[in-house]
């Protein structure tokens, strides 16, 4: 009986413990505060209405710093001062905090572009900045640029000198408030790039049945295209525009003149283009060899026939065949080598051209002397060259004025081999 009354007792104290802790559970669920918000990120002047829950209870706003925000009884925050605080919740014993901070608005970009002698910033800034503080080297103040609306601001400096200039930025908002500096560093072109570039080379200009090619030589740094002048077959003045990355340029109209420049850009967000000064370019044309006559101090009689031997076999126009230098019966008299070329008439030369054999490119003459004469007595060097070993035809252009009836290729020396070799020879004259 005692034991019962024992046990009795026991249950109801465990049953009056249980209910103290639901009951505590229950009302430490009710001290909990809900905010619409976790945390605030305003710009100064910005307001955001906080919404706490549950929405039937009362609650008590409050900052922790009212010179950075400040708050209405009904939770509507106000940013007032750049800096960082917590806006207080409290609704009996329960509290809640969200911090917040306040800023100045950046300006969302600058890009700056150098020119000649200028240049260009693209300004972007939200609607909250009124106004752009911007200093650079070596200016005695800042000027303020007034932003008219949102979006990308174009605002031109003129009048600087050839430089690399630092550049700082302040927003300014419609209270006034400045932001934290952003800075960059900027290009500015002048004289000195401009006389610092250089005409794209032409390697040569033929006509050949009316078309005329244009071969260009390396590419330019910076280089962007080349503005061609020429007068048409309509006796019309073209320009024509050709992009760096052409190697050949052909015009099938062509009929007299032709210069060219070069235009540059310095960098990818320049904002001008510089132009070379005009260059004239020489006109070639092919001198057509049916008539021309040829000897040489050597060649092979019989012994590399049907293809080659006889000096003939240089201006055939065929570059499978070739004269040879001898090599049978008294054997190979050694370097030097010439071949005599009589064009029957004076032709003003602009380039020759060599090829060698394509299947014994290491056989043929290393260095020879480019001559020109007037009587096949007499002969001027116009420059010493190097073939270089390589299938097709070789240009070179006569080192000052040739103008001959006869033209001399004098052969110095070879690679190692008394005996030498040449597949075609041909001239271009000027046209004009």
């Amino acid at each position: 009986m005692k034991t019962n009354f024992l046990m009795g007792a026991m249950y109801i104290l465990m049953g009056c413990c249980l209910s103290g802790c639901v009951s505590s559970e229950q009302e430490s669920a009710k001290e909990v505060i809900f905010v619409n918000r976790v945390s605030l990120d305003l710009f100064f002047g910005d307001t955001e209405q906080l919404i706490a829950s549950p929405t039937e209870a009362t609650f008590d706003w409050s900052s922790e710093d009212e010179t950075v925000a400040k708050v209405s009884a009904t939770g509507l925050v106000e940013a007032v001062g750049v800096g960082s605080t917590r806006i207080v919740v409290v609704h009996d014993d329960a509290r809640t905090f969200i911090p917040m901070t306040v800023t100045i608005p950046l300006l969302d970009n600058v890009i700056a572009m150098g020119g000649y002698k200028r240049i260009l910033l693209n300004i972007t800034a939200g609607e909250r900045i009124k106004s752009v503080k911007i200093s650079y080297t070596g200016s005695s103040q800042p000027t303020i640029v007034t932003v008219d609306q949102p979006g990308v601001f174009p605002y031109v400096i003129d009048g600087l000198e050839e430089n690399t200039y630092t550049f700082t930025f302040v927003a300014i908002d419609r209270y006034g408030n400045e932001s934290e500096p952003t800075g960059m560093k900027v290009k500015v072109y002048g004289d000195d790039y401009q006389a610092s570039i250089l005409n794209r080379n032409i390697q040569s200009a033929i006509i050949v049945n009316g078309l005329l090619t244009i071969k260009w030589a390396d590419k330019m740094d910076n280089g962007v295209s080349c503005n061609i002048f020429y007068t048409n077959t309509n006796e019309k003045e073209v320009v024509l525009n050709v992009p760096m990355t052409d190697n050949t340029t052909v015009i099938d109209d062509w009929k007299s003149g032709l210069r060219y420049n070069t235009l540059f850009v310095p960098d990818e967000f320049a904002i001008d283009t510089f132009y070379t000064s005009y260059t004239g370019q020489t006109v070639l044309s092919k001198i057509n060899k049916t008539n021309w006559a040829v000897t040489a101090n050597s060649f092979e009689p019989t012994g590399q026939l049907p293809k080659g031997g006889v000096p003939e076999k240089s201006i055939d126009d065929d570059a499978t065949t070739f004269w040879h230098s001898q090599h049978t019966g008294s054997g190979s008299p050694g370097y030097p080598y010439w071949l005599a070329y009589d064009m029957q008439v004076i032709v003003p030369v602009g380039m020759v051209e060599l090829t060698s054999r394509s299947d014994f490119l290491n056989n043929g003459a290393v260095t020879f002397i480019l001559q020109g004469s007037d009587d096949d007595e007499t002969w001027v060097d116009h420059g010493t060259f190097t073939q270089r070993v390589i299938v097709g035809p070789q240009p070179y252009t006569p080192i000052g004025q040739l103008a001959a009836r006869y033209i001399r290729i004098y052969m110095t020396d070879g690679p190692g081999r008394p005996h030498s070799h040449l597949a075609e020879f041909s001239v271009y004259g000027i046209v004009e």
